[in-house]
């Protein structure tokens, strides 16, 4: 409660009534990703972070509260905000925000979209679902990274589930240009001394230091032995905090890294000859768009999480062609003399060999998304 009366100290007032819109979209976090997408239709952005509040809408939920006390005055809130926009689609990109599921069964006459927006293990979702024992949880629309986490909503979720892979990586256009010898570490940088995964937070040195360790010490040396250009793909978005991510890697490794920064990540990706990432959810993404990409799942092996091994949930050996759970600097170096030397046939044809749609699929410019949603809308008015 004091983290939300914290939250609430720093929200915006809102004096104007939400309008009628064609779509609701639920969590600004992501919300550019839908916008992107959506083209013509009209939309509303519902703020459930308490960044923003509505005060008409506060002042007829704080009134239903007092007189009904069968609902929180969050599930009131929205209820209201959802009535006066009237939308036809109600879309969110925060696919973890079990709330949202329970949406359907208050406003049966309106559908639904849930959007994953990022690379799920169990601590992210699926823990929290099995402690809950929810029942009624549904979407009418869930728009996954792939076939084989599907397998893990559906134990939880009810609804019609498209494979689409990241909706924010199909966005981008892939560019073709690239760095010759170039290699491109992913980032999973953040500015905090705690991090919070599912209900459980974790000091960040704990769980970033010695994978990112273990992985750049060994690209340093590989790059300097085989003539290679390596650069850090950076998380961050605005200059101080970059400027904290060059601090930490030269603090770690004990020596400057070059930096790759472009407008967005996926175009640092598209740009270097081999990515490496450790878990994160852009390396995942750059194997998805046919970069060269290595998969250096260690947090697996370190905090002995199964559900943070490569591709999990789909099985795979502990090793493979372009991805290791153990940290093992022969496996590192057969990887990398691969990615260096695999042809552009024989890197899709691996791909298509062990079935990498059934981890994240790739639709650029989300036809499957667009058609679904034109269906949708063409029908209802």
């Amino acid at each position: 409660m004091s983290n939300k009366f914290y939250k609430l100290s720093f929200f915006k007032v809102k004096l104007k009534t939400p309008s009628r819109s064609d779509i609701l979209i639920y969590d600004e976090v992501g919300s550019d990703v839908i916008i992107n997408n959506i083209g013509q239709y009209t939309f509303e952005i519902l703020h459930v972070r308490y960044e923003q509040i509505n005060i008409s809408v506060l002042i007829r939920s704080l009134w239903k509260r007092i007189t009904c006390n069968t609902l929180s005055l969050s599930s009131i809130y929205i209820d209201y905000y959802i009535k006066l926009v009237s939308p036809s689609l109600i879309m969110t990109c925060i696919d973890n925000n079990i709330s949202f599921y329970e949406i359907s069964s208050r406003h049966k006459s309106v559908k639904t979209v849930v959007i994953q927006n990022g690379y799920r293990a169990n601590g992210h979702l699926f823990d929290r679902l099995k402690q809950l024992k929810k029942e009624g949880l549904h979407a009418n629309y869930l728009f996954l990274f792939g076939k084989s986490i599907s397998k893990e909503y559906a134990k939880y979720f009810k609804g019609e589930v498209f494979y689409i892979g990241s909706m924010k990586n199909n966005t981008h256009p892939h560019d073709s240009q690239k760095i010759l010898n170039s290699i491109g570490f992913v980032s999973q940088y953040r500015n905090c001394k705690m991090i919070n995964i599912g209900d459980k937070r974790y000091s960040f040195n704990k769980l970033w230091d010695t994978p990112n360790k273990t992985v750049l010490s060994f690209l340093d040396r590989y790059s300097k032995e085989f003539n290679k250009t390596l650069f850090i793909i950076p998380s961050s978005k605005n200059s101080i905090s970059l400027k904290s991510e060059i601090s930490y890697y030269k603090k770690l490794l004990g020596f400057d890294i070059k930096i790759l920064s472009c407008s967005n990540g996926y175009k640092s990706i598209d740009m270097c000859e081999v990515s490496v990432a450790v878990d994160s959810t852009l390396g995942y993404e750059s194997i998805a768009r046919g970069n060269k990409s290595a998969i250096f799942s260690l947090r697996s092996y370190y905090e002995d999480w199964d559900d943070r091994g490569f591709g999990w949930p789909k099985f795979f050996p502990n090793s493979g062609l372009f991805w290791t759970n153990t940290p093992d600097t022969d496996f590192f170096t057969k990887i990398m003399d691969y990615l260096f030397h695999v042809s552009s046939d024989d890197w899709n044809r691996n791909l298509k060999e062990i079935s990498y749609e059934d981890v994240i699929a790739y639709d650029p410019e989300n036809h499957i998304f667009k058609s679904i949603l034109n269906k949708e809308m063409g029908a209802l008015k």
